[in-house]
């Protein structure tokens, strides 16, 4: 049995230590692949691309509408070409009312403000969905190294019954319960690896990579602490989160558009030259030709106040929309907060009382077994135990991070790390 103790002693040094191994591939950071991200990944590329699109449009609409150049020959008897009595060649320029192009130009600046903050919002969603991706590989592989440590001991227990079995000093139970045990943590891997295999695609999916491409050993730092007050976490969120800012400038658009929309009471202008040629009397002179719209028509001013409706009832939406989205970060900010408080007290739980206490009735009950005082079976229960304390703690920081990635996502800043204790 002294073997027995040499081998709890090394999975309770090595299989259950809380440093991570990179012995089996290289470590890789999440820093690494959040720059791969921002350099590669198809959905921020787009996004950088719609900012082009939009600030492209800026100059586009506060600039006139194209000239009309025309040519006209009239009075053609039988359509004869040469037979014709006038000639005339114009040039014919719209002018918009000089206040609607340069706040037409305003709105078109606001919405390439949009395209930037979608940008960095996509930015948000994408580094966060990747961080919550790389946490479930660190999750799958740490379980997986810590399986295969368990298969290797439960195989020495194993052999230690069989042999204790076959001398008669332990019951046949003894063996086949190391056996059921050891094949559990067989089937454990399985589904381990798979885990594993997903979130590596998911991963490379992400970075725009072949999803077979192999990934290094994911590595967390150790210290977990979190100790930025909820106030700041809000007013952050309320100043960083591109959402937010989206929101608020959609209120300034609209209100723009208002203005733009009670501008089409005020009439446009068209103003043309024209040169005038009569070739049977040899007469030939100039000409200019001037118009204006008329919106207050009385039957075309129904559509004019229509679109001021339609105008204000877009800015009213506006402003009920960023009351909802604030109302709905502050929120989801205060939710992951309490959250994330109650993972981290938990967390500390399972590493400072729950796992020690679980060696040490693993521990207590070999020395039993040893003695005479307990069976096989009550090792493995204990064995167990500390298995699913482990699993447990593990699990329980997997969770941290994938809250703290929500809540990173929630406040718009990627950095909130450097709050941690």
């Amino acid at each position: 049995m002294n073997v027995v103790i040499l081998l709890l002693c090394i999975l309770l040094s090595s299989g259950l230590s809380w440093a991570q191994s990179s012995s089996t591939g290289d470590t890789l950071h999440f820093s690494q692949l959040a720059d791969e991200a921002l350099e590669r990944n198809p959905d921020i590329r787009a996004a950088v691309y719609q900012m082009s699109v939009a600030g492209a449009r800026v100059s586009q609409v506060s600039a006139l509408d194209h000239p009309e150049f025309t040519y006209m020959r009239e009075e053609m008897p039988q359509f004869r070409w040469s037979g014709a009595m006038m000639e005339r060649v114009g040039l014919m320029q719209g002018i918009r009312f000089p206040t609607k192009l340069s706040k037409a130009g305003d709105i078109a600046e606001i919405q390439a403000e949009h395209a930037h903050h979608d940008h960095l919002e996509k930015v948000n969603e994408v580094l966060g969905e990747l961080k919550k991706n790389f946490t479930d590989l660190w999750y799958a592989q740490q379980s997986i190294r810590f399986n295969e440590e368990n298969a290797d001991l439960l195989l020495q227990f194993a052999t230690i019954a069989q042999t204790k079995y076959s001398v008669g000093q332990a019951s046949q139970s003894d063996a086949l319960t190391a056996q059921i045990a050891m094949a559990e943590v067989h089937n454990e891997l399985i589904v381990l690896r798979e885990q594993e295999r997903g979130a590596a695609a998911r991963i490379n999916a992400t970075l725009n990579r072949p999803l077979d491409q192999p990934l290094g050993i994911a590595f967390l730092s150790e210290s977990v602490g979190f100790s930025i007050s909820l106030e700041k976490l809000e007013r952050l969120a309320l100043q960083t989160r591109p959402m937010i800012t989206h929101d608020s400038l959609t209120i300034v658009e609209k209100r723009d558009m208002v203005s733009l929309a009670n501008a089409e009471y005020i009439p446009d202008m068209k103003v043309g030259l024209e040169y005038k040629r009569f070739p049977q009397s040899g007469f030939a002179g100039w000409g200019i030709v001037a118009g204006i719209s008329l919106p207050f028509a009385p039957w075309t001013i129904g559509k004019t106040n229509a679109a001021v409706e339609e105008a204000e009832a877009g800015l009213k939406r506006a402003e009920a929309s960023y009351i909802g989205s604030k109302n709905r970060i502050l929120s989801t900010v205060r939710s992951l907060y309490y959250e994330l408080q109650a993972e981290q007290d938990r967390l500390r739980s399972y590493r400072s009382e729950i796992v020690p206490q679980a060696m040490q009735a693993l521990k207590a009950t070999t020395a039993e077994y040893r003695t005479g005082k307990n069976s096989f079976l009550t090792v493995i229960d204990s064995y167990r135990t500390l298995v699913a304390a482990y699993m447990s703690s593990i699990s329980s920081r997997m969770r941290f991070e994938q809250k703290m990635a929500d809540l990173e996502v929630a406040v718009g800043l990627q950095d909130l790390d450097s709050f941690r204790e």
